[in-house]
């Protein structure tokens, strides 16, 4: 008779099963390992099948003013937030990069995300809605806290040669 390492070390490359007491080994070392992989299975998708559904957010204006379930007062208001991030990030960006234009404007797209983050969770809005509320306002030509509208022009620029 084959030493128990031996027969284990068969059993597990899935070799033909000689006896009943080779079946049961297999059985034993199998089944927790199938049932480890059906509770982990479960685990990661109960999560997307439970998960309620998403708010849908309404761009159309409705009759009280309200757009993206949002009041107006409270858009030009958050507008007002973002546009002055939208300002520090570009004067920012431009004192960054002095010569550089495009830079300037890909410096500023980036460091925007955050604000535009941080002011919509203090709204208790979605960030999607934050941006779009920012799109409204430039294309509004709301004015941002120094009381002008936001620049919706880039100026031309030269790319940059190494």
């Amino acid at each position: 008779m084959r030493s128990l390492l031996a027969a284990t070390m068969q059993l597990l490359r899935g070799g033909p099963v000689g006896s009943r007491l080779e079946l049961g080994l297999r059985l034993l070392l199998v089944t927790p390992v199938a049932v480890l992989a059906v509770v982990m299975a479960l685990d990661f998708v109960t999560p997307l099948t439970d998960a309620p559904p998403r708010k849908t957010i309404t761009v159309d204006t409705n009759a009280k003013g309200d757009r993206f379930g949002v009041a107006l007062s409270k858009r030009q208001r958050v507008f007002k937030q973002l546009a002055g991030a939208f300002e520090r990030a570009y004067k920012n960006a431009k004192r960054k990069f002095k010569k550089h234009k495009w830079s300037q404007q890909d410096d500023r797209a980036r460091k925007h995300l955050g604000p535009v983050r941080s002011i919509s969770k203090r709204n208790k809005l979605p960030t999607a809605v934050g941006y779009m509320i920012f799109e409204e306002g430039v294309h509004k030509r709301w004015h941002g806290p120094k009381k002008k509208p936001v620049p919706t022009h880039i100026e031309p620029f030269k790319i940059r040669a190494r």
